[in-house]
């Protein structure tokens, strides 16, 4: 399958907004800062990536560490999140790339309900966000 060339000048827009082409800081959204915790069943959740997809434009992302906090990534020197509503989505699984031997998939331990069919929201706001998100429910089955 061919991937359509308005998707490939997209996604290189997108990692090159920050310095080269495509456009810099004069084109960017207005953003806010976005940090908080998930909490799985009461626990710290380590490890999970928090995707916050607006409803137009670029998503951020950032990575829970140790006690279940993020940060917000919009782009590579750009923390935040566009400012406005976002679907959010809380996922483990990632596939993972080493140098010796196949990849392989982290396991999922985060029900659908937050990422697949995601129904958590956020607003985004100018300024400091701070957006927690605690979790109920047993991890998928496999």
């Amino acid at each position: 399958m061919r991937t359509p060339r308005k998707v490939v000048t997209l996604l290189l827009c997108g990692y090159l907004a920050g310095g080269v082409g495509c456009g810099g800081p004069d084109d960017q959204p207005e953003t806010g800062r976005v940090t908080g915790v998930v909490l799985l069943e009461g626990k710290p959740l380590p490890k999970a990536q928090v995707m916050f997809f607006p409803e137009t434009g670029r998503m951020s992302q950032g990575e829970t560490d140790e006690n279940g906090k993020y940060e917000l990534i919009y782009l590579r020197d750009v923390p935040g999140a566009k400012v406005g509503s976002h679907t959010v989505q809380i996922t483990t699984s990632m596939r993972h790339i080493g140098d010796d031997g196949p990849p392989t998939t982290s396991p999922e331990l985060v029900p659908r309900k937050y990422n697949v069919d995601s129904e958590l929201t956020a607003t985004v706001v100018a300024g400091d966000n701070s957006i927690d998100y605690t979790l109920e429910g047993k991890r998928p089955q496999q």
